[in-house]
């Protein structure tokens, strides 16, 4: 279990970092006191948990390793900050400026970040299971190897986003833009894909199993040796992309609640007979 650091023993621009807490929790009331301004802080390993930070300036700040499970950072400012295996845990960063921060490997289980710009930032091996990431912006992010089981990318903007081995089983990624976005290998399984935007997307070797795909856009997209079994592609947009050697034994139609089955290299074959009414040609 890590060992963090009191709040006591940080200080920054000559300031006891308590008393810049306290006073930032006075400015919020309208009561006085002074914004918190932690551009730049040296704060590793502080235990911040449940601190009440809406809309402070921790730009560039050195979180790395610190504690801000249940932490309030709604609208802060933490662009280009580091928290690589930082503890936000239940965390609330609706509508933070991340863009470019660090993340890597921290532990971020339902943490709260809601239309937040996430633009660039590095995601690696981050734990974000259960995760709200609604209408946030993830643009060019790296999620390689992220957990997002369960997590919610409802409409988020993931354009050319790198997730290759992210594990995104359950997750939903309704009406998300992934277009361009490199998904080598990641787990999609039961995830809901419908309305998603996947034009051009990498999703070579991902395993897509009983996912819903329905009224995609996978057009352009590499789906070569990616696992479809149990898929739901009900209205997709399927012009250009590339299937070779996917494995794919049935198909579920939503609307009807009819599942097609293949053999064996028969999905390539057929994918473009297919009926979805229920039947397929022969």
């Amino acid at each position: 279990m890590p060992i963090y650091k009191p709040v006591e023993t940080f200080r920054h621009a000559q300031k006891p970092l308590a008393q810049v807490l306290d006073e930032h929790q006075m400015w919020l009331k309208g009561a006085g006191g002074r914004r918190a301004d932690l551009r730049g802080a040296a704060l590793r390993g502080v235990d911040m948990r449940g601190v009440k930070l809406v809309g402070a300036k921790l730009r560039e700040a050195h979180l790395n390793d610190a504690c801000l499970n249940h932490a309030d950072l709604r609208g802060a400012d933490l662009s280009n900050a580091h928290l690589d295996r930082a503890g936000l845990i239940k965390a609330r960063l609706v509508a933070g400026h991340l863009e470019f921060a660090s993340f890597i490997d921290a532990v971020s289980t339902d943490a709260d970040f809601t239309e937040a710009n996430l633009f660039r930032a590095d995601l690696r091996r981050a734990g974000l299971n259960r995760a709200v990431l609604r209408g946030s912006n993830l643009r060019e992010a790296d999620l390689r190897g992220a957990n997002l089981v369960q997590a919610d990318l409802t409409d988020a903007c993931l354009l050319g986003a790198e997730m290759s081995g992210s594990v995104l089983s359950g997750a939903d990624l309704s009406g998300a833009n992934l277009c361009g976005s490199t998904l080598l290998g990641a787990n999609l399984l039961g995830a809901k894909l419908s309305q998603a935007n996947l034009h051009g997307a990498d999703l070579t070797k991902a395993n897509l199993t009983d996912s819903l795909l329905m009224v995609s856009n996978l057009s352009r997209a590499d789906l070569s040796g990616t696992v479809l079994n149990g898929a739901c592609l009900d209205g997709a947009e399927l012009s250009g992309w590339a299937i070779r050697g996917i494995c794919c034994t049935r198909l579920f139609l939503y609307e009807t609640g009819v599942v097609i089955g293949f053999d064996p290299g028969e999905f390539e074959k057929k994918i473009g007979k297919i009926s979805w009414d229920g039947n397929s040609a022969a």
